[in-house]
C-alpha cells in the first residue's frame, strides 16, 4: 500500500451530475466578474502552454531544416528553445510569487498576463531561434504564471 493512499473500496458510490448539468452550471456561474476572469486566465494559461510546448519547437524545427540540419538534430537544437524557457519559468516562479504576495489576486494576474504579451510579442523580433543569441529570450519564459490550473485558484480563492 501506498503511503497516503485509502485502502479498500468506497464504501458508497457517489453519484456525479451529467455533463449538461455541469456545463449549464458553468455557464450560470461565468455571470460572476471574478469567475469569468478565471474562466479567461485559465484559457489563456492552456495557450500558453500549447505554445510552448508545441509552437516553439515547431519553429525551431522548421528553422533547423532550413539551415540544412537533418531532422532529428533540429528537433534536438530546438527542444534546448523550450527547456530554456522551462528554466526560465522556474527561475521567475519565485520572483511572482512575491509579487502575488503583495498586491491584489486580479492585479497579479494582469502584471503575470502583460509579462506574458511582452514576452510573445518579442518573438516577432526572432529571425532565427536557433540562434544561440536569442537563447536569453526563451530563458525569459513566455508566461509567468505556466500553471494551467493556477489562474483559476488565484481568483477564487
Amino acid at each position: 500500500m501506498l503511503l497516503g493512499l485509502k485502502g479498500g473500496t468506497p464504501a458508497t458510490i457517489e453519484q456525479r451530475p451529467s455533463i449538461t448539468e455541469l456545463l449549464r452550471s458553468g455557464v450560470r456561474e461565468a455571470k460572476n466578474p471574478r469567475i469569468a476572469l478565471a474562466y479567461g486566465a485559465a484559457f489563456e494559461s492552456r495557450a500558453d502552454m500549447v505554445t510552448a510546448g508545441m509552437f516553439v519547437i515547431l519553429w525551431g524545427t522548421i528553422a533547423g531544416r532550413a539551415q540544412g540540419l537533418e531532422t532529428p538534430e533540429a528537433v534536438g537544437r530546438a527542444a534546448l528553445l523550450s527547456i530554456a524557457s522551462t528554466i526560465g519559468t522556474l527561475l521567475w516562479a519565485p520572483v511572482m510569487g512575491f509579487i502575488m504576495d503583495r498586491v491584489n489576486r486580479v492585479t497579479a494576474l494582469i502584471i503575470g498576463s502583460s509579462l506574458a504579451s511582452v514576452g510573445y510579442l518579442s518573438m516577432v523580433l526572432i529571425d532565427n531561434p536557433l540562434d544561440r543569441t536569442v537563447l536569453p529570450l526563451f530563458v525569459r519564459g513566455h508566461n509567468p504564471v505556466r500553471d494551467p490550473g493556477l489562474p483559476a485558484r488565484l481568483l477564487l480563492r
